[in-house]
């Protein structure tokens, strides 16, 4: 199993100033380059604190710049923001600068209140249809060499060649985000409709295994229908993690992340409150407890951790994101990192036999 490093860029209130926000970042993916980590994962928000990173892309050239080894991933892009051709030059572009280092999530974006201030507002079956047509774009304009026409319902455009063209072929590695079983699911038939490797990017929030495990299911069942082997597709996990040494710096921990689930799911819910571009957290429906995030995510002393890790690679999961960094302070960020990296990490670390990257 691959391990991956997730930084949300958060930076609620005036904890730390955005310069040294974006200093805690490198360090932390330098950091995970150095520890072994595969992938550091950066999100894609705007117009907020909670996740300031309005462009991960050209964050992510700082980390490739400075490190030799580790990928750096988007997760997710949100497709409506973006022009599909522009968006398929830019990524063209990092492929050819950093060959195979840097791979794409793509999702339908979470949040209401971004929609709304970049007037990109749809229904959901909207939503759908123009997320498919955006994507078909993309992997059109990554693989034709020659010019090329498009005729749909939400781009039309005359001959067109994207450049450059990309160093990995035939397209720059791809996933499909998606959070529910159907979801899931119906991401690995997308994947057939667009001709490309079934690469799915979950994140069951502060849902059970057990919830996973279903998604998991529908992920194989999705494989069997399109007639795609098991080897020849990946699946990813992103969750909320940390190891702490002792009780005090998991009870500490869990006052963070507990702070940080309630920003969370006010973006789900379409229930953001923004005040000069900081997030106000305040209770929510459904609000998250200890007990249930020290049940569901891994989270607690390295023993704790490295059980509740060892479901998911018995499952069969190819990658798994730790969402490391909750708006804890940066020490304790850094420390939970290492004790996982040295302490449960090597179990289980390693591509699976047959999977293709």
């Amino acid at each position: 199993m691959e391990f991956g490093v997730f930084m949300g860029a958060h930076n609620l209130g005036t904890e730390r100033s955005e310069p040294q926000l974006f200093e805690d970042l490198t360090e932390q993916a330098l950091l995970a380059d150095e520890l072994g980590f595969d992938v550091v994962w950066l999100v894609e928000h705007h117009f907020n604190d909670y996740n300031l990173m309005p462009d991960p892309l050209q964050f992510a050239v700082r980390i490739l710049e400075r490190t030799e080894r580790i990928r750096v991933g988007v997760a997710v892009v949100i497709l409506r923001d973006h022009h599909p051709l522009q968006l398929a030059g830019r990524i063209a572009q990092l492929d050819v600068l950093y060959p195979g280092r840097f791979e794409t999530a793509v999702g339908r974006g979470s949040s209401g209140f971004e929609a709304r201030r970049f007037q990109r507002e749809m229904d959901i079956p909207t939503s759908r249809a123009h997320f498919l047509e955006h994507l078909d774009v993309m992997i059109r304009g990554w693989r034709n060499d020659q010019d090329w026409t498009y005729d749909g319902e939400f781009w039309q455009f005359p001959e067109v060649t994207v450049l450059p063209r990309p160093a990995t072929r035939p397209h720059p590695a791809l996933w499909l985000s998606a959070v529910t079983p159907q979801s899931i699911h119906g991401q690995v038939h997308n994947c057939r409709a667009l001709g490309v490797q079934p690469r799915v990017f979950t994140s069951p929030f502060r849902n059970p295994f057990a919830y996973l495990a279903e998604g998991y299911g529908e992920f194989e069942r999705g494989l069997v229908e399109i007639g795609v082997r098991r080897e020849d597709a990946q699946f990813a996990v992103n969750r909320t993690s940390f190891v702490g040494e002792d009780q005090d710096e998991v009870d500490a921990a869990m006052q963070d992340v507990l702070r940080i689930h309630r920003g969370l799911y006010a973006q789900l819910e379409g229930n953001e409150l923004y005040v000069n571009g900081k997030i106000q957290i305040k209770p929510v429906q459904h609000e998250i407890g200890a007990d249930e995030v020290a049940a569901n995510v891994p989270f607690g002393s390295v023993e704790r951790v490295r059980e509740q890790v060892r479901p998911y690679h018995e499952l069969g999961v190819d990658h798994f994101s730790m969402y490391f960094d909750f708006g804890m302070p940066q020490a304790r960020v850094l420390k939970s990192m290492r004790l996982f990296a040295g302490e449960v990490m090597p179990e289980f670390h390693g591509p699976r036999a047959g999977a293709r990257r």
